[in-house]
């Protein structure tokens, strides 16, 4: 057996040394599928729980802006039309205010 593959042997002996020692029922696929037993799960009803999650969103907008794809130089780009619109308003808003005002 190949040695990269001895790891993952181990792993798998592991587990079954765990379900023999605990005595469990081991089935198949073809058996779950066949089983009447086994109720259907209907639509409306998620296996999968619903669990909150906070985050903040500066870390929210960075995962969904990874996990579409996009990359650095259009993220780049949204960040420097943020900063350049903040620093032109700024200067509006002082300019507004009289405070760079010639008397």
């Amino acid at each position: 057996m190949p040695a990269e593959d001895r790891h993952a042997h181990d792993i798998f002996q592991a587990i079954l040394d765990y379900v023999t020692d605990k005595r469990l029922q081991v089935v198949t696929m073809r058996d779950l599928a066949e089983a009447e037993a086994i109720p259907a799960i209907s639509q409306a009803q998620d296996v999968v729980p619903r669990v909150t999650v906070r985050v903040e969103l500066h870390r929210y907008l960075w995962h969904r802006l990874h996990a579409a794809g996009i990359r650095a130089p259009v993220v780049g780009v949204v960040v420097l039309t943020f900063v350049i619109g903040g620093a032109v308003l700024i200067a509006a808003c002082r300019r507004r205010s009289g405070r760079y005002s010639a008397t």
